[in-house]
């Protein structure tokens, strides 16, 4: 369909119609997400996502610049920033959509009306004083209680082999050019042996990896950083500064920063590695404490979501435990930060509306000792709670929407276990909050620790 003689009301109607009669034609199908493309680049977007991602490509007929994707992976997003910036494309989320555009350049395509925008009056900015060092920015201030977000983040790359290479000199890049998958670990402490790999498309030599997230400081003080039986190459940055740089072919070594000095609290760690020639690779990042303990440094999992599909019944009894089996076929898991719910009917394609059941499991950090209170509110139907090991809330039961409270608890600043099990009955309604208060804050929603504050 041409269409270049068309202004822009006609092309969009036409559009419409289009997908109109799509929609009314079509077989239900699994649930997509659209790639909104406006470039040229649409085929080498489309070709790049079926070769090197798991998921399904295709171009839809009589519809210009639109790739229709069946998300296999989670982590689209995180892929969608490994596959587009080569391109130099860039995407943005719209509601349930995602848009493709050139990275700094205008949108081009179809023809589209011209957005007015009202006039701006110009902002008077302060003036720079001679000799004044410039105002700081402030830092954001990261939230120091709640579910405790996951370990560090690792995302693994297959790179170019290499006939020559020499031992003390850095590496021969590039480096991070394929990627191949993503994971969570609670550490960093591998001895990859030939013919051992990460994952089975990554060979045992000339590959990279890169894991980036966030560590909680148990105190002010200063605090080394090693990476121990470094096999080849490894750089770390806290706070966004190189601390340890060891980019270089090497056998096993072990390499340490200087005295960093940390305040309590949240801060950020980035760390590179790639494996160079041979059979052996090995990394362990350890750290100091002030107090002198050395420790390899550990990132606790997150709360970790467990969703099950579970036998359908054809009657039950109100007040009643859930006629079961709970917790039978599992369909997914996931990790996630907060617990505050109104599924609508499902949370998954793969569960029905009814007679399923959710596990979830992680750590609480909590900020100061002193007594705590947790609440499952909203609940329809059956729900538990425990705080390490502990049963503190028992509603395992068929009931309308609902609240419940646990008993006074005393806790200690730190990390904490935490257990919740819910289970829906018969529909329609299934919703589920977890909550909790404390003298040292009011009742909120559980949040998910080292987020921004808002």
């Amino acid at each position: 369909m041409c269409f270049r003689n068309l202004n822009w009301r006609t092309v969009v109607a036409i559009l419409l119609m289009t997908q109109l009669c799509d929609m009314l034609c079509a077989q239900p199908k699994p649930p997509k997400v659209s790639l909104d493309v406006r470039d040229a680049t649409i085929q080498e977007v489309a070709t790049i996502l079926s070769k090197q991602a798991n998921v399904k490509v295709k171009i839809a007929q009589n519809v210009s610049g639109k790739v229709t994707i069946a998300v296999k992976d989670i982590y689209l997003d995180d892929l969608l920033d490994v596959i587009l910036p080569p391109l130099r494309l860039s995407w943005r989320k719209e509601k349930d959509t995602y848009i493709i555009e050139p990275a700094g350049e205008p949108i081009t395509g179809l023809e589209r009306p011209p957005t007015i925008q009202p006039p701006v009056e110009p902002i008077e900015r302060p003036k720079k004083v001679p000799g004044l060092p410039p105002l700081p920015t402030p830092k954001a201030e990261l939230a120091d209680r709640g579910l405790y977000p996951g370990g560090i983040v690792g995302w693994y790359y297959d790179d170019p082999d290499h006939a020559e290479y020499e031992v003390g000199a850095p590496p021969k890049g590039p480096f991070f050019t394929r990627f191949v998958f993503k994971r969570v670990d609670p550490q960093i402490n591998f001895a990859w042996n030939q013919p051992t790999t990460p994952h089975p498309l990554l060979g045992y030599q000339y590959w990279s990896a890169r894991w980036s997230g966030k560590f909680i400081v148990p105190e002010d003080g200063s605090y080394i950083f090693m990476l121990e039986n470094l096999d080849d190459a490894g750089r770390l940055w806290v706070d966004d500064k190189l601390i340890i740089d060891a980019w270089r072919i090497q056998p096993m070594t072990t390499h340490q920063s200087q005295p960093v000095r940390l305040s309590k609290g949240w801060h950020t760690i980035k760390l590179e590695f790639h494996q160079g020639p041979g059979p052996g690779a090995s990394i362990r990042l350890s750290w100091q404490l002030p107090s002198g303990v050395k420790e390899v440094m550990t990132f606790p999992q997150g709360l970790t979501a467990e969703y099950f599909d579970d036998p359908d019944h054809e009657t039950y009894q109100l007040w009643q435990a859930p006629p079961g089996p709970c917790f039978t076929k599992k369909v997914v898991t996931r990790t996630e930060t907060k617990v505050d719910y109104n599924w609508g009917p499902t949370p998954h394609p793969d569960i029905n509306d009814q007679y399923f059941s959710v596990r979830w499991e992680g750590q609480l950090l909590v900020p100061k000792d002193g007594w705590y209170v947790f609440y499952i509110d909203n609940l329809d139907d059956g729900a538990r709670l425990w705080i390490n090991d502990q049963l503190v809330i028992d509603s395992w039961r068929i009931q309308p929407p609902s609240s419940h409270t646990s008993p006074k608890l005393t806790l200690s600043a730190g990390l904490h276990k935490i257990k919740l099990e819910y289970h829906a009955g018969a529909p329609p309604i299934n919703m589920i909050t977890l909550a909790w208060e404390s003298e040292h804050f009011p009742k909120e929603v559980i949040p998910p620790a080292g987020e921004v504050k808002k």
